[in-house]
């Protein structure tokens, strides 16, 4: 399971304008990404490891690897079933559209080329 916040650095990280850029998308396309006010205030609250470009490391400041693992035994304790990392972005995408956000911004937000 690749998952882009895992392979998020230090770099791709612009605090003055609140952007992050994502540099490995499945397009292979840069895309930024604003960030919101929570955002914002818990990636200044991230603790920097020493000499890690990574922004989500271990102790150890090496990058984490799958987090196949830990997700299927959160999803085990909670007797969750059929529910994929993947569909974390379905609730997220509704959010926005329930808060008003209009459709093309979701669809952007979420990456989607056409049609969200």
């Amino acid at each position: 399971m690749a998952c882009t916040v895992f392979n998020l650095k230090w770099e791709n990280l612009n605090f003055q304008d609140r952007i992050t850029y994502i540099l490995d998308t499945k397009n292979n396309e840069r895309r930024e990404i604003p960030m919101n006010d929570i955002v914002y205030r818990t990636l200044l609250a991230v603790e920097k490891i020493p000499d890690s470009p990574w922004v989500f490391c271990k102790k150890n400041g090496e990058r984490y690897g799958n987090v196949r693992k830990a997700f299927e035994g959160a999803k085990k304790r909670a007797a969750i079933v059929d529910f994929r990392f993947h569909d974390l972005r379905y609730p997220f995408a509704s959010h926005l559209v329930m808060a008003g956000v209009d459709l093309k911004t979701v669809q952007e937000l979420l990456g989607y080329k056409s049609g969200a």
